[in-house]
């Protein structure tokens, strides 16, 4: 009886290691999409990427790779403001075409900064100035009629379009 104890207890075991780590080895059995993504983040203020590494983490939690199988990397796989070492800056432009991505990610759209003036060629490591926009003026709304309005109206008021069609 004892033994018959210790066999279900070791059957329990396992049942219950093999539930907790289900997420673990379901993740390893997950098979690879093909995903190609445009990250576009004009707000990267240093090397801590913090307005898409979530995103590119949750890319990588996901397994989701670009077509040629690389996993996706935050200081590599985005367009926009690319800081370098010493002070200095990068712009990495956007495509000639999106005929090739799948999808496009704007992080942080609300907020962009603007360069300086240039001293030496070389962007000034100071804080940047955010760009505004004044807001717009809703257009006024009046009627515009055609010239032929009045005599369209002049023909067809009164008149019962009915017998002039033969259907009576």
């Amino acid at each position: 009886m004892e033994k018959r104890a210790f066999r279900w207890l070791y059957v329990y075991i396992v049942l219950v290691v093999l539930l907790l780590s289900a997420p673990y080895w379901l993740w390893w059995l997950k098979p690879e999409t093909e995903l190609e993504l445009l990250i576009v983040d004009d707000t990267v203020p240093d090397r801590s990427y913090r307005e898409h590494q979530g995103l590119v983490w949750l890319l990588r939690a996901q397994e989701y790779v670009h077509r040629n199988g690389e996993t996706y990397d935050a200081a590599r796989d985005y367009v926009g403001f690319v800081p370098k070492g010493g002070g200095a800056y990068e712009v990495r432009p956007l495509p000639n075409t999106m005929d090739g991505y799948d999808a496009v990610y704007v992080a942080d759209g609300e907020r962009s900064f603007s360069f300086p003036a240039l001293e030496g060629n070389v962007l000034p490591a100071r804080q940047f100035y955010t760009y505004t926009w004044p807001t717009w003026e809703t257009p006024r709304y009046h009627e515009r009629l055609k010239p032929s309005y009045e005599a369209m109206k002049a023909a067809f008021s009164g008149a019962d379009i009915a017998k002039r069609q033969g259907n009576e």
